[in-house]
């Protein structure tokens, strides 16, 4: 991944950066007050995809893809519309009627909004309706002047112009023009007038919540009139189309139905009818009652009338089929069906679904937002908590990654923890930036609330099972000579362990973890006989770490004891190295050096000696607490505190003693310490000679000491 050259991408006039900032922003505090905010979501949503339409709108020139985006826009805007109708309606009182009444609401502002030709109610367009009305008005209000006009009295007409006639008062009711409704209805001389009139009258009180003046036998009585008028054998297909609708029927509804929002309109029109009912039905003594009081059982919408609403789109490009779909699900209340469509389509990359964006890289992009806009709402309105709604979530960070680290940032705090911790800990492992421009990655996570201990724990454990994986060591390699790996240049391999430090390093709240995790990889190098490398990770600690652990101890008059192993570790590691390489360069250069380097070397080694270092038993499980990566079985053997000690207390034991006996000669102090040294590897509480006898060395041992007994007779003597 390349370097973030800034927080924040350039804003061009087609660009939708200022969206998808807002969106975030948006996604930031639905996190902090779910509960509040996820009934105000929808409605946000809507402003800020209205916000960049009208920003795609201005555009003077508009090529074929500015015009796509705008389309899918305005669709998602109406999705948008719906859901906050559900939330109005959940807000004002969770109740059937204001549930059906705000969808009936919103059917009607989506057929204003229409965004495809040819599509308005039951099949006429709407320019005709708009010519129709006042011309069936002027009829009727000219009829002293119908003769010389031309023009039929309206009570005569023939049977095609009333059932012109019954499909204006059919889209009228499917409008909610009421007012015009009844203004139409009123001028009419067939009786059946009244029947259009008193269902206008009662569905505007239903709208506005006031008082419904109807009781139950009044609703049954005039239900049963409108049923008697269907049974006329002259009355067309519209006809009777209208008296279903005004009797909240279907029967001879949707077979009229030429759109998708006519078959939703149709059933949802039924449910507002039968609530209605329901509504009078519990209400036997009253003449004058509030709308909101009925009971809590709203109907969603069944498979047979979702299907048949869906199949009235064959023709519709695939964006439109979608969010019909989409609406169709939401409005079923079936949300897990919808993330399993968007999942297949932006997860398992089945793009071919949808005509237009398939080829659209840029529209795609789009289609991201917008499928993580709708998986986070259900998972916070609906309370569902779904592995593919995450992935939906990950799909939609991951683009955000190669804009805004800023808003990625943001947007991956929304995150569940896991996901959260693994999307960021992976865009961390794979940025190629220098230490300042990490530090300041994980200041920007941090001022967002990420949970950065998780992400850089998270971090650590990816690169040490890398650095783990890529290791050509096994059992077989691991010879009993002992040969250390003590200097050399680092390959690529070691800065990855190198990394996996350094990462850690960066949060100063983690200084107790680091050290012990340090411990864990100091092991792990120790076992492994890479004695360079761990040299590299043990000064890498930053010693205010040291401090910070310290301060914060149970105890801090003591050292503790992660932080004493550590020290000893480190010890080890610098002894093997000046051993090995210093001390033998000194002797040979100068004997003052040789003087101060040997009592600095024999003065570890008996601090080493004389301490607790991995003194205690370990089980498996408390050496592995810190070192969750993937080990060789025969590895962790080596790891436990019995095996370290058999390998390195054995060596020091025997550095100490070739120290005293190769310069006895020179330094005559070094004779009475070998004396001393046997008396401490005698000694069992020390534990050293079983760590010998351990490595199988006594006999080595033996002889060592035998010929320093001997030296010593001989210099008594």
């Amino acid at each position: 991944m390349s370097k973030i050259t800034g927080m924040a991408a350039t804003t061009l006039p087609a660009d939708d950066t200022i969206l998808e900032h807002r969106f975030t922003k948006l996604c930031y505090h639905l996190k902090s007050s779910p509960e509040e905010s996820a009934l105000h979501f929808p409605f946000e949503m809507r402003a800020i995809v209205q916000n960049r339409i009208d920003q795609l709108e201005k555009i003077n020139v508009k090529n074929k893809q500015i015009q796509q985006e705008i389309t899918l826009l305005k669709h998602e805007v109406i999705a948008w519309n719906l859901l906050d109708s559900f939330s109005r309606a959940s807000s004002k009182q969770p109740s059937p009627l204001w549930h059906c009444l705000y969808i009936k609401s919103w059917l009607e502002e989506t057929t204003k909004a229409n965004l495809t030709e040819d599509r308005s109610p039951f099949g006429e367009s709407d320019d005709d309706m708009e010519d129709e009305i006042p011309v069936l008005n002027s009829n009727i209000k000219a009829k002293e002047q119908a003769r010389q006009l031309k023009k039929r009295r309206l009570d005569s007409f023939d049977r095609q112009d009333l059932e012109a006639y019954y499909i204006t008062i059919l889209k009228l009711i499917r409008r909610g023009q009421f007012d015009e409704l009844t203004s139409l209805a009123s001028q009419h001389t067939d009786s059946r007038k009244v029947f259009f009139i008193h269902f206008a009258d009662l569905m505007k009180k239903a709208e506005d919540g006031i008082g419904i003046e109807w009781k139950a036998e009044k609703r049954k009585m005039w239900k049963k009139m409108c049923d008697d008028q269907l049974k006329d054998k002259n009355l067309g297909p519209y006809g009777k189309a209208v008296f279903s609708a005004i009797t909240g029927r279907t029967e001879h509804l949707l077979p009229v139905c030429e759109t998708w929002e006519d078959v939703i309109w149709s059933y949802n029109n039924a449910c507002l009818q039968a609530t209605i009912e329901k509504f009078l039905s519990h209400q036997p003594g009253s003449d004058d009652v509030s709308v909101p009081s009925q009971p809590n059982d709203i109907t969603y919408l069944p498979l047979e009338i979702a299907s048949l609403a869906n199949g009235k789109d064959i023709l519709l490009p695939g964006i439109a089929c979608f969010f019909h779909h989409a609406q169709t699900i939401f409005l079923s209340s079936k949300p897990l069906e919808l993330i399993d469509c968007l999942y297949t389509i932006c997860v398992d990359k089945k793009w071919n679904a949808l005509s237009g964006i398939s080829e659209n890289p840029k529209l795609q992009d789009v289609f991201l937002r917008v499928a993580a806009s709708f998986a986070l709402y259900v998972q916070v309105y609906y309370k569902i908590d779904d592995p593919k709604i995450n992935s939906l979530l990950e799909c939609y960070a991951t683009k955000l990654a190669d804009r805004s680290f800023d808003d990625m940032a943001m947007y991956t705090s929304t995150l569940p923890s896991d996901l959260q911790t693994s999307f960021m800990a992976r865009f961390f492992k794979n940025f190629d930036g220098d230490k300042k421009a990490c530090s300041e990655l994980v200041k920007i996570a941090r001022k967002y609330r990420v949970d950065i201990s998780s992400v850089l724990e998270c971090i650590f454990v990816l690169y040490m099972t890398e650095f783990v994986n890529k290791q050509a060591v096994s059992q077989s390699s691991l010879q009993e000579n002992y040969k250390f790996e003590l200097e050399g240049a680092l390959s690529k391999n070691d800065r990855i362990c190198l990394k996996a430090v350094g990462w850690l390093s960066m949060d100063n709240a983690m200084a107790n973890n680091l050290i012990e995790r340090i411990n864990g990889v100091l092991r792990y190098l120790l076992a492994t006989r890479q004695i360079g490398l761990a040299y590299f990770v043990a000064i890498s600690v930053p010693v205010s770490y040291l401090n910070t652990f310290a301060i914060y101890a149970d105890r801090p008059s003591t050292i503790p004891d992660v932080v004493s192993e550590f020290y000893y570790h480190r010890s080890v590691i610098e002894i093997l190295r000046i051993a090995t390489i210093e001390a033998l360069d000194a002797i040979q250069k100068a004997r003052e050096d040789f003087r101060n380097l040997t009592k600095e070397l024999s003065e570890k080694i008996k601090a080493v000696l004389n301490s607790k270092w991995l003194r205690v038993s370990s089980t498996e499980k408390e050496v592995l607490k810190y070192m969750d990566w993937d080990l060789e079985p025969a590895l962790i053997e080596r790891l436990s505190n019995a095996e370290l000690r058999k390998v390195y207390i054995t060596q020091l034991v025997f550095y100490l003693h070739d120290l005293y006996f190769d310069t006895s000669d020179i330094f005559e102090q070094h004779c009475k310490d070998s004396l001393n040294l046997m008396e401490l590897v005698s000694q069992g509480h020390h534990g050293i000679y079983k760590d010998i006898e351990a490595a199988g060395k006594t006999s080595l041992l033996l002889q060592r000491l035998c010929k320093s007994k001997l030296k010593i007779l001989e210099v008594s003597q």
